[in-house]
C-alpha cells in the first residue's frame, strides 16, 4: 500500500477571495511521497496523485521533448554532487528542495551543459511551467521544491507534468508563513548505487513547446543516447562472467 502524508498549511491560503486577485497567495499544501518505492504500482501512484491537491489542472503533453525538464534537473543535481560542484547548485540537506548557491556560475557553467540555456529567467520559467514553488524564508530561502521532486526518488519525476500558464493574468503573492518546514520531515539521503545521468540536447523545451508529439525514428549513434543508463557490467569481458552467479537484488529506495 502506498503511504503518503499531507501537510495542510492553511484552509484560506489559496484564492481566499477569487474576486480580489491581490489576495491570491501561493498554495503550499504539501504531500510527502518519501515512502513510495520504485516497485509501487504506477496505476496506484497515478490514482493518488490525480486525487491530491498537487494534481495539475490542464496538464499538457510534453511536446515531443525526449527528456523532460524535471528529468534533466534531477540528473543534473546528481551529476554536480559527484563532480564536486555542489557549491554552485545542490540539494538542501533534507533532499526535498534544491538551491542555486552561485547564480552567475550556474548560468555560465551548468545551464549550457545540462539545459542548453544561457539565461536564468529561462530556467526559472521552466520551473514555473512544471509547478515548482519557491521558498522565500528560513533556511531554504530562494530554493525550489515540488512534492514529486525528491532526492533518490528519480522514478517519481515522470509524474511531474508541464502546465499551461500563459494568459492567466494573475501573479500569486508569496505566502512565507505557510511554506513547508522540510527540516521537520524525514531526511532523504543519496543512495550509494545512484548514478548521475548526463543529459544533453540540441533544442531547449522552449523551442519545442508548441510542437505536437511526433513519431521519431531511431538513428544510429556512435555514443549512448541522452539519459540512457549504462550497465555496470558494460566494460567487463564476456569470458569473465560466471553463469553460476546471479545478479544482486535491487534494494527498495
Amino acid at each position: 500500500m502506498l503511504q503518503t502524508t499531507t501537510f495542510t498549511t492553511s484552509s484560506t491560503m489559496f484564492m481566499s477571495n477569487v474576486h480580489d486577485s491581490t489576495k491570491q497567495k501561493v498554495n503550499h499544501d504539501y504531500i510527502d511521497y518519501a515512502n513510495v518505492t520504485p516497485d509501487a504500482s504506477m496505476s496506484s501512484l497515478s490514482s493518488i496523485i490525480s486525487s491530491s491537491p498537487i494534481s495539475q489542472q490542464g496538464k499538457r503533453p510534453r511536446g515531443g521533448v525526449a527528456v523532460p525538464f524535471p528529468c534533466k534537473l534531477h540528473s543534473m543535481l546528481n551529476a554536480v554532487s559527484q563532480e564536486g560542484l555542489d557549491h554552485i547548485v545542490s540539494w538542501q540537506p533534507h533532499g526535498r528542495c534544491f538551491l542555486v548557491h552561485k547564480p552567475q556560475m550556474f548560468v555560465e557553467n551548468i545551464m549550457p551543459r545540462f539545459f542548453n540555456q544561457h539565461k536564468m529567467t529561462s530556467f526559472q520559467r521552466q520551473l514555473n511551467l512544471y509547478g515548482f514553488k519557491r521558498i522565500t524564508s528560513g533556511k531554504d530561502r530562494s530554493s525550489y521544491y515540488h512534492p514529486l521532486f525528491l532526492r533518490s526518488k528519480d522514478f517519481l519525476v515522470d509524474k511531474i507534468y508541464r502546465t499551461k500558464v500563459k494568459g492567466i493574468g494573475t501573479k500569486f503573492q508569496p505566502n512565507p508563513e505557510h511554506e513547508p518546514n522540510f527540516y521537520s520531515m524525514p531526511f532523504l539521503h543519496e543512495q550509494p548505487q545512484q548514478r548521475a545521468e548526463i543529459v544533453s540536447e540540441t533544442e531547449t523545451e522552449q523551442e519545442q513547446e508548441d510542437r505536437l508529439p511526433t513519431t521519431t525514428t531511431t538513428a544510429h549513434h556512435s555514443h549512448p543516447r541522452p539519459y540512457e543508463r549504462t550497465s555496470q557490467n558494460h566494460h567487463q569481458h564476456h569470458h569473465q562472467a560466471s553463469p553460476n552467479i546471479s545478479a544482486p537484488s535491487t534494494s527498495s529506495i
